[in-house]
């Protein structure tokens, strides 16, 4: 009995410990917007007509619980995807690599997929003065100039739809990554079962 009851202690001091590290996890949300320099949707990814001028909004969601956070490089590798909104439509990247870091001359670029290796990949980025040190500092930018701000997306397959654009604004929010609703409740069963564990043995 008492081997068990070391048992029940162990598991949910385990399972309090898994909870912790679940709430240790940032979600960076940034959300670009501007219009598009050229493009055509012969993929018909988007309504089949998008032009330059088209407005366009970029949702990129990088998580440091799924991917790799690194305070020296101010980057998130892995664990992300965006989302490309234009005339209604929307299409998601997410694909391997994926990257969101922060670079010199305050300067934030964003990675999904890879040029090299695949026909369908987005890249992205944005400069603009009083970008915090911190890719998981919250911020609310205007790009500093015309082109200082710019990226491209292709989707492949048998049609080809992609482009290039110039975002003119830049938001990020953070937020901590959400704890499973079912765990506190897990971990409150196993700690009442180890509670009553030792007052049976206590007798």
């Amino acid at each position: 009995m008492r081997q068990l009851f070391s048992i029940g202690w162990i598991s949910t001091a385990i399972l309090i410990a898994g909870v912790a590290a679940a709430d240790a996890g940032t979600i960076v949300t940034a959300t670009w917007t501007g219009t598009l320099r050229a493009a055509n949707d012969a993929g018909n990814h988007f309504g089949g007509t998008i032009a330059a001028g088209d407005a366009f909004t970029l949702k990129s969601v990088f998580d440091t619980s799924k991917g790799t956070f690194s305070n020296v490089s101010q980057s998130i590798i892995g664990g992300g995807e965006a989302t490309l909104t234009i005339r209604g439509h929307s299409f998601t990247f997410d694909l391997d690599p994926s990257a969101y870091k922060l670079a010199a001359l305050h300067t934030i670029g964003l990675n999904i997929g890879d040029p090299a290796t695949t026909t369908t990949f987005l890249t992205g980025t944005f400069f603009a003065l009083g970008v915090p040190g911190s890719i998981l500092t919250p911020f609310d930018a205007d790009c500093f100039a015309a082109t200082f701000c710019s990226g491209t997306f292709e989707i492949g397959g048998l049609h080809f739809s992609g482009g290039g654009f110039d975002a003119d604004h830049l938001s990020v929010a953070i937020a901590a990554t959400p704890i499973p609703a079912s765990l506190p409740l897990f971990a409150a069963g196993l700690l009442g079962l180890g509670l009553a564990m030792r007052r049976k043995t206590a007798f």
